[in-house]
């Protein structure tokens, strides 16, 4: 109760510690003669307080309305320190006293009470965690209509930002030999198109019980192609709903392999300070977001991408366009645009 009186107005204050010695002064128990004027009796809102306080005081008349209750004083006094003391909005607004603490002055207190919204923002992290989303080519065999479907549940499933590469990718989709393939991964990767690449298939056409086949190369780590699977499930003909859902299920299935492969960004231009990368809002990135550099990194046949020796930490400092950005060295040494960069 010091607390409440100690924040409030002085109005307030003055008033609630006049009840109080009125409520530890009556010594009578309920239903004692009334006092001489205008007054009236009400329960005694210390009696919770203490078992030996009398179970109803009396109280000037134009008052009777506007003694909060304890329990109203203590949401009061945690609606205060959420608002940080200023702009109060009573609880107990209805009461005339309440109305008298919401206009009168409210003087801002330091050291007393650390409003709880602020301490959670201080201590937020800056960056938001999370891996960073991976650009992904995808090309079909044949003539299904799959892309869209299959990009559509990419993009819901979070496994990273689907690429249509157009004509370039009907025109890929007809290469016979694995190594072109891989090779032409690599390719997307250097020219900033893409990181992975998912040919789409469905070798028995689309129907009812029939698979949709996904190839995956990773054009960073030089492998692939890896294959998942899925069967579209029972329907009258195996479109609509049900190969939205074996697409969804087939998206899944490529998430899994994905995200199991690092992510690499490449330094395509340094002017002075600034150090621009193939990477940004698009894939994920943060402003501030620290990223690792990597020099003489290269691709062990069968095995996957070695970046190399870490010689910088560069620190996001802004964006351009959908998925390019500039970042800064915090720290190491200067970098070239032959180096990756990883979170």
């Amino acid at each position: 109760m010091n607390y409440f009186m100690v924040t409030k107005s002085s109005a307030k204050g003055a008033l609630l510690f006049s009840l109080m010695l009125l409520a530890a002064c009556a010594g009578g128990k309920s239903g004692s003669p009334a006092p001489s004027g205008e007054y009236v009796e009400i329960t005694n809102p210390m009696q919770t307080m203490s078992p030996d306080a009398p179970a109803t005081i009396w109280v000037p008349a134009n008052a009777e309305k506007g003694v909060p209750r304890g329990s109203v004083l203590v949401k009061e006094g945690v609606q205060m320190a959420k608002e940080g003391f200023t702009g109060v909005t009573s609880v107990a607004s209805s009461s005339p006293v309440a109305a008298v603490a919401v206009t009168a002055p409210v003087v801002p207190i330091t050291g007393v009470v650390t409003s709880p919204v602020a301490a959670s923002a201080s201590f937020a992290p800056a960056v938001p965690s999370g891996t960073v989303k991976k650009l992904i080519a995808v090309i079909e065999v044949g003539d299904n209509h799959l892309v869209t479907t299959f990009s559509d549940q990419v993009r819901t499933v979070g496994v990273g930002v689907p690429v249509d590469l157009g004509e370039a990718g009907r025109t890929a989709a007809t290469v016979a030999k694995e190594s072109d393939r891989l090779a032409f991964a690599g390719q997307l990767w250097k020219d900033n198109t893409a990181a992975v690449l998912i040919r789409l298939s469905a070798p028995g056409g689309v129907g009812s019980g029939t698979p949709l086949v996904a190839d995956i190369y990773d054009g960073i780590q030089g492998t692939g192609p890896r294959r998942v699977s899925v069967r579209i499930p029972g329907g009258a003909d195996g479109k609509g709903a049900s190969l939205a859902a074996a697409c969804d299920e087939l998206a899944r299935r490529v998430n899994d392999v994905v995200t199991l492969t690092p992510w690499y960004g490449r330094i395509f231009e340094v002017d002075g300070v600034r150090i621009y990368l193939n990477a940004g809002r698009e894939s994920g990135l943060q402003l501030g977001q620290k990223l690792k550099v990597y020099r003489g990194g290269k691709v062990v046949a069968g095995i996957g991408f070695d970046p190399g020796s870490e010689v910088a930490t560069l620190v996001i400092a802004g964006f351009l366009g959908t998925n390019g950005s500039y970042g800064v060295v915090k720290d190491g040494q200067s970098v070239t645009v032959s180096d990756t960069v990883s979170n």
